[in-house]
C-alpha cells in the first residue's frame, strides 16, 4: 500500500499537508507589513509585498504627484490665485493619501489572509492540473 493511499488520497491527488507548508514557506508577516506601512507607506511598499501592486502603484503616483504641486505652488508663490489654487489641490491630494493609508492600515491584517489564501487557491489548481 503507497503512501497516499494509507492516507485516503487518490492517486495523483494534492496532499493537504504539503500545500499546508509552502503556504507556510510562503506566508507574509503582519508584523512585517505594518512595519513597510509604517515606514514606507506614502510609497505603498507594504501593497507591494503583499502582492497589491496596483495598489502600491497608485500610492506612488499620488505620492510624487504631490510632491510635483508642491514645486509648483513654490513656484507660483502662495499669494497669486495661481497658488492658492494649487495648494488647495496640494491639501485634497495629501487628504487622499492620508485616508487611504489610514485604510491600508486596518486591512493589513485581512490581506495577509487573503494573499494565504491566494496562494491556497494557486497550489491547489497547480496540483489539481499535474493530476491530471
Amino acid at each position: 500500500m503507497s503512501y497516499d493511499e494509507a492516507i485516503g488520497l487518490e492517486h495523483g491527488a494534492a496532499n493537504p499537508r504539503l500545500i499546508d507548508a509552502m503556504i507556510a514557506a510562503r506566508r507574509k508577516s503582519t508584523a512585517k507589513a505594518y512595519r513597510l506601512w509604517f515606514t514606507g507607506g506614502v510609497f505603498g511598499v507594504h501593497n507591494f509585498y503583499l502582492g497589491k501592486p496596483v495598489l502600491g502603484g497608485l500610492q506612488v503616483c499620488t505620492f510624487l504627484f504631490l510632491l510635483g504641486m508642491l514645486l509648483i505652488a513654490n513656484e507660483l508663490g502662495p499669494e497669486t490665485p495661481g497658488g492658492k489654487l494649487v495648494a488647495g489641490g496640494v491639501f485634497a491630494t495629501l487628504a487622499v493619501l492620508g485616508i487611504s493609508l489610514l485604510v491600508d492600515g486596518f486591512l493589513i491584517p485581512a490581506r495577509v489572509r487573503a494573499y494565504g489564501e491566494r496562494l491556497r487557491v494557486q497550489f491547489e489548481a497547480e496540483a489539481d492540473w499535474r493530476a491530471a
